[in-house]
């Protein structure tokens, strides 16, 4: 993330961080793309409507001196995901169906069904208690037919949309990125119509 903002800036981005939007209507730019995935509530209508965002949980441990994951896993259909850093730490996510309802939320804290579920599994993967030295929530977006919506807003000239990656952004993110990015430039891919907002959006609306 840092080369990148830093290849942007290097390119002549504006970054600015700790400013929140409150409203399109405070931006100046002839082209605005939405790339907030869960957090961008209240910014559009529709999009509250179609992109509904979920709260995941994670555990770190301190670093451990065996080896036990050569690369990351993911079990029950992708709910539970985890890796061993190469300093030996694991890195633990997952168990939000043990609370469905209650992770469907924007509140980034930890709740004690999950952390509990969590350590739980971890005593599983490793055998003993190893010492959690993280504990932390994130926020994603979830769509109704698990996909995001990347490309123009309908009725919205110049409002572009990339978000809803539902939990799998750290690979769709990127790559939908790179989609969007080249469409405001006028290169569309044929690929943007698999994630047509208009998809979602009609339905919301």
């Amino acid at each position: 993330m840092r080369r990148l903002a830093a290849a942007a800036a290097e390119a002549g981005a504006d970054i600015r961080e700790h400013s929140r939007v409150e409203s399109l209507d405070e931006l100046d730019a002839d082209q605005v793309l939405i790339a907030t995935d869960g957090y961008g509530r209240g910014l559009l209508p529709e999009l509250d409507e179609a992109v509904w965002p979920a709260r995941g949980q994670v555990v770190a441990t301190d670093p451990l001196a065996e080896r036990l994951f050569e690369c990351p896993h993911y079990a029950r259909q992708g709910f539970d995901y985890w890796q061993q850093l190469t300093d030996g730490r694991i890195v633990l996510g997952g168990f939000r169906d043990y609370s469905i309802m209650a992770e469907l939320t924007d509140d980034e804290v930890t709740t004690p069904v999950i952390q509990e579920a969590l350590t739980g599994f971890l005593r599983e993967l490793v055998g003993y208690d190893p010492p959690i030295a993280y504990r932390w929530a994130g926020i994603f977006g979830l769509t109704q037919d698990m996909l995001p919506l990347v490309g123009r807003v309908p009725a919205h000239e110049g409002v572009w949309v990339a978000a809803g990656y539902s939990g799998h952004g750290n690979v769709l993110g990127l790559a939908c990125g790179e989609l969007v990015g080249a469409a405001i430039l006028g290169r569309e891919d044929s690929q943007l119509d698999l994630f047509e907002p208009a998809r979602l959006l009609r339905l919301a609306g």
